[in-house]
């Protein structure tokens, strides 16, 4: 059981719509098909994030009322970060409009031990590139406490402890929003 599948079980319990990943319908227009195109081809990689951010930006602004989402703009600052996109004008515009954004909790499912150590040269892109966006992620959740997070016990691919979980994450929206 993974991200999608708590982020469902989060909006039905807070009654809450559940925005989609925007990345997999801007993949299909962009025809990427693989993550290590972005390794080869940073153009790429930013054309593929601004559209990846707009539509985040766009479904969010759609929900005035709240969501519940299993991407973020944080998401997209952390992969524009693993991409090494941010020393530019465009790259400190991003990650401005990305820090922009304000959000109750951000739940944060941490790559497994396992997938961490498969960091190693034999890893593939794909891995790499998955590690690259966790330590990014992980900076930009701890590092710039812009948010409550809570951290998932146990990884999306391992299962995460889905009750105890749902009901950390309700008190903790629920808490935000009375103040």
């Amino acid at each position: 059981m993974g991200k999608s599948v708590l982020a469902r079980l989060l909006g039905e319990e807070l009654r809450l719509p559940v925005i989609g990943g925007a990345a997999a319908s801007v993949a299909v227009r962009l025809g990427v098909k693989d993550v290590g195109e972005f390794v080869r081809d940073k153009s790429l990689a930013r054309e593929f994030l601004i559209h990846v951010l707009s539509e985040q930006v766009a479904a969010e602004n759609a929900c005035p009322d709240g969501f519940v989402s299993d991407g973020t703009a944080l998401d997209c600052l952390a992969c524009w970060l693993a991409c090494g996109l941010n020393g530019s004008e465009l790259g400190r515009t991003y990650r401005a409009r990305c820090l922009s954004r304000r959000y109750d909790v951000v739940l944060y499912v941490p790559l497994s031990q396992n997938s961490r150590e498969r960091q190693e040269e034999f890893a593939s892109d794909f891995q790499k590139f998955r590690f690259r966006v966790d330590q990014a992620l992980r900076m930009v959740l701890f590092r710039f406490k812009l948010v409550e997070s809570i951290v998932v016990e146990g990884s999306a691919r391992e299962g995460v402890a889905l009750t105890g979980t749902v009901a950390r994450v309700i008190e903790a929206v629920r808490k935000v929003r009375r103040t």
